[in-house]
């Protein structure tokens, strides 16, 4: 059995979708497409990527991944000469990540709330993972964590027009008055919201068309299906109208001085 059967719901259906429609992947975060190019989910997840990487301070540097997915990015910034840490509280996804990039890599099962380290961290990393965390708990590890100009890298979805009657994602602009009020300086943000959309709209074609499977590969409930169904949906509405959004964020502490 695929170990990304033992995932959470849903992200077990995003991997066999994927493992469906293109055999092999390395990433579960979303893509970022192009126009005229909007038919590639892998190819997308790779550009995202790449700009990520883009955006990494050189090395010698020492980096906390906070939520490490398939473990691939973890992987290429151990080859890629970084210090690096992963933390997950996932234990299904250590091991896949283990079992495809080897067991002695980096990676711990700890909530972000819950870590500590002596030595402090030149960046802290969150792909798709921020909106998991609580926007103070994020900035006071973070505090805790870096080093004095250390730097905090967030690619996430946001909620981009609030609502007290619809909660649900971290406000982008929480996350920029959070940061000011804590003393970090944002350094670079850029609205993906555009290139990433795309992917929504895969995820709501592809669960249509596997939905018998779904159901029968994973032990799935129709029931479940058909909810995550409608919250797609929800999710493509709400990037279409401008509710929701994707942002690249990079914040740097500033020197205790300062």
């Amino acid at each position: 059995m695929q170990l990304y059967k033992n995932f959470n719901f849903p992200l077990n259906v995003y991997a066999h979708i994927l493992s469906k429609d293109y055999g092999a992947f390395d990433y579960l975060h979303y893509g970022l497409f192009e126009p005229g190019d909007d038919d590639d989910v892998i190819k997308a997840q790779q550009r995202a990527s790449e700009l990520l990487f883009s955006r990494l301070p050189p090395c010698p540097c020492r980096i906390l991944e906070v939520g490490i997915g398939l473990g691939s990015t973890l992987s290429t910034l151990v080859k890629s000469g970084y210090d690096v840490t992963g933390i997950t509280p996932d234990a299904d996804q250590i091991n896949y990540a283990k079992s495809v990039h080897g067991a002695d890599l980096p990676v711990f099962q700890q909530r972000l709330e819950d870590f500590s380290d002596a030595r402090k961290f030149d960046l802290m990393l969150f792909q798709e993972s921020a909106q998991y965390i609580h926007t103070t708990d994020l900035f006071n590890k973070a505090l805790e964590l870096l080093a004095d100009d250390g730097q905090i890298i967030i690619m996430d979805e946001v909620t981009l027009r609030p609502s007290p009657a619809e909660p649900g994602l971290p406000a982008r602009d929480t996350y920029l008055s959070m940061a000011e009020a804590l003393g970090f300086e944002l350094i670079e943000q850029l609205d993906l919201s555009s290139q990433m959309a795309p992917t929504n709209v895969y995820l709501v074609d592809a669960v249509t068309r596997y939905r018998e499977d779904l159901i029968h590969d994973l032990d799935l409930s129709a029931e479940e299906i058909d909810g995550l169904m409608s919250a797609a949906q929800l999710q493509q509405a709400k990037y279409d109208d401008g509710r929701y959004g994707y942002c690249f964020l990079c914040f740097k502490k500033k020197h205790l001085s300062q």
